[in-house]
């Protein structure tokens, strides 16, 4: 059995997707976004998949895909819009626990991307978006079906008690705590009271501000408690401040974890609490695979390795179907062609992908093609604003290598300056 680490397959984000051409597919109408009836068409659709596919209960990627793929062919008129439908879906946190879409903005326009966790996030500067779907997140606070409501503002708080600026799943926004409240005390120092149940108050690099962390219903582990009732994972400890479960604990969530929640070779009927692939680790108990190699950091399980159901942590694409490790995504390391999804381990040890027309099976699978998108037995391209690192990736025939993304290029119709490779969109909606 090979071990080692799996590199994450990495999406691009979309800066203004509805104004994106797509497309169509052999035998199908032109699909235009932009406009009715395409426009209306797509949005139902979307209404269906989000109404028919949950986004939280799929057990992995690949199923709420191939869910939101079914639902595209049935409810569309023009089938030609199938595959905007489809890498809506492909481009979201949907059935992988933990993740989250991440508004990423720099000179060059917003993107989005899917990140590990909310932590990854900001550590690159981004904002947590509060969609599940990258065509709806960026910019924050995004509009569309995958997107939660954002927090509001209450007013003013009452005596005693100042606004505390909490950050959680559905957004940003005040939440009234006893004085004196998480707010600066000097440079990037930042002091005060949390809510009951949020993190410690910190520095936040991406707005710089002081801020709390919550969005639970119990305190996440750092967060101020006053009995272990309080608390996510039923510990708080001698310091007042929320612990966390140990490797091997029977859990019921991530957040009550050291590491994450997940069955394990080891543990394949009961969730425990263990440590992912990369993790330190002292015994093989403590990892999710039950490998804790000679370095001291856990191993994960190869492609077509055993695993119990539910143990995509076990593995290095960091998927467990029918009771094998899934095939692993573009960029990961692999050690043969039979590890990666696409069929291509490349010279540099790492696995490709399929370009726009490759065969690929089943129809739903985000994994084997560079578009990250396979309709009717083929690859499709990649649209405006999707990730690419080669022009023959994209629809446009064209891919910005500073950006990394596809875009398009002088003469094209164009609706945001962020679709066009000069980042110029002429007053005639024309890209300069």
């Amino acid at each position: 059995m090979v071990v080692r680490s799996a590199r994450r397959f990495r999406l691009a984000g979309l800066a203004t997707i509805l104004a994106v051409l797509v497309s169509p597919a052999p035998g199908h109408s032109t699909c235009d976004p932009r406009t009715d009836p395409d426009r209306s068409d797509i949005a139902n659709a979307r209404a269906a998949v989000a109404a028919a596919c949950d986004c939280a209960a799929p057990t992995t990627h690949h199923a709420y895909v191939g869910c939101a793929a079914q639902q595209a062919q049935t409810a569309l008129n023009n089938k030609g819009c199938v595959g905007f439908v489809e890498k809506c879906a492909a481009h979201s946190t949907c059935g992988r626990p933990g993740r989250v879409t991440c508004c990423l903005t720099r000179s060059t326009g917003t993107s989005c991307r899917i990140k590990r966790d909310g932590a990854h996030c900001t550590a690159r500067q981004g904002t947590v978006g509060s969609c599940s779907s990258c065509c709806d997140a960026c910019p924050t606070p995004g509009s569309g079906p995958s997107c939660t409501t954002t927090t509001t503002l209450p007013p003013t708080c009452p005596a005693g008690q100042e606004c505390a600026l909490v950050r959680g799943p559905s957004g940003e926004g005040c939440v009234c705590t006893p004085s004196p409240a998480c707010g600066p005390s000097g440079g990037q120092s930042c002091g005060g009271n949390c809510p009951q149940g949020a993190n410690a108050c910190h520095f936040d690099t991406d707005n710089g501000l002081c801020l709390c962390e919550t969005g639970y219903l119990c305190g996440l582990t750092g967060a101020g408690c006053s009995s272990s009732a309080s608390c996510c994972s039923g510990l708080c400890g001698s310091t007042a401040r929320c612990a966390c479960l140990a490797p091997g604990t029977s859990c019921s969530g991530d957040i009550q974890c050291c590491g994450v929640c997940s069955t394990t070779p080891g543990s394949p009927a009961t969730a425990v609490c263990c440590f992912q692939t990369g993790s330190a680790c002292t015994a093989s108990t403590d990892c999710c695979s039950g490998i804790c190699d000679a370095s001291g950091h856990c191993g994960c399980l190869s492609p077509g390795a055993a695993c119990p159901d539910g143990a995509g942590a076990a593995c290095c694409s960091g998927s467990c179907q029918v009771g094998q490790c899934t095939c692993l995504g573009r960029g990961a390391s692999c050690n043969g062609n039979t590890d990666c999804c696409s069929g291509v381990c490349d010279a540099s040890g790492h696995c490709g992908c399929l370009l726009a027309g490759a065969t690929c099976s089943p129809d739903g699978n985000s994994f084997a093609c560079c578009s990250g998108a396979c309709r009717v037995g083929q690859c499709t391209c990649s649209d405006v604003n999707f990730s690419c690192r080669t022009n023959a990736e994209c629809c446009s025939g064209a891919c910005n290598p500073s950006r990394g993304a596809c875009c398009s290029p002088s003469g094209a119709a164009c609706g945001d300056p962020s679709q066009c490779c000069s980042l110029d969109c002429a007053p005639s909606h024309t890209c300069s």
